[in-house]
């Protein structure tokens, strides 16, 4: 799913066809549905967004729990893991209690430190409240990230993750 929804862009995905891609089937869509709104986000929207996005990267690599709570709605945030293992077949794994995976990453005894090198390679915002990321770090890991607006701050609710 989320490599579909990265290969095809979240506006083909929902049938947005006049925004120029190839429309999503007939059946995925019914005429009677609301169509929210996928547009790039304003500055304030991006930057809310990327303040999320380096607390995630600044919270793995120092490591520092608080920024990493920050970045996540840890109570609601789930995780899908999508890598290849030693024969090259890819394992999918999920992870429930991002409470429990946000514990790990705060407390790794050996984190990288420093700057991370990433790099955002789109953001699509739906309807001001969800924000649809993919983002690239340490030159092997790519994530899909699905971020809400919430009352404060922009935070992760859902990240997938696959490597090189």
């Amino acid at each position: 799913m989320y490599a579909r929804l990265i290969a095809l862009g979240v506006s083909c995905l929902l049938g947005f066809g006049a925004l120029g891609c190839v429309s999503a089937p007939a059946s995925t869509t019914r005429p009677d549905e609301p169509k929210a709104p996928v547009a790039a986000p304003t500055s304030e929207e991006r930057a809310g967004i990327e303040a999320a996005i380096a607390d995630y990267l600044h919270g793995i690599a120092e490591p520092d729990r608080a920024r990493l709570e920050r970045a996540f709605v840890s109570e609601h945030a789930t995780m899908v893991r999508a890598v290849r293992d030693g024969s090259g077949v890819i394992e999918v794994s999920t992870f429930k209690d991002m409470g429990a995976v946000l514990d790990e990453w705060g407390a790794r005894e050996d984190p990288p430190r420093g700057a991370v090198d990433s790099e955002i390679l789109s953001i699509e915002v739906i309807d001001g409240r969800l924000a649809l990321v993919s983002l690239r770090y340490w030159n092997t890991v790519y994530d899909a990230l699905i971020l809400a607006r919430l009352e404060d701050r922009w935070a992760i609710v859902a990240k997938a993750y696959t490597d090189q």
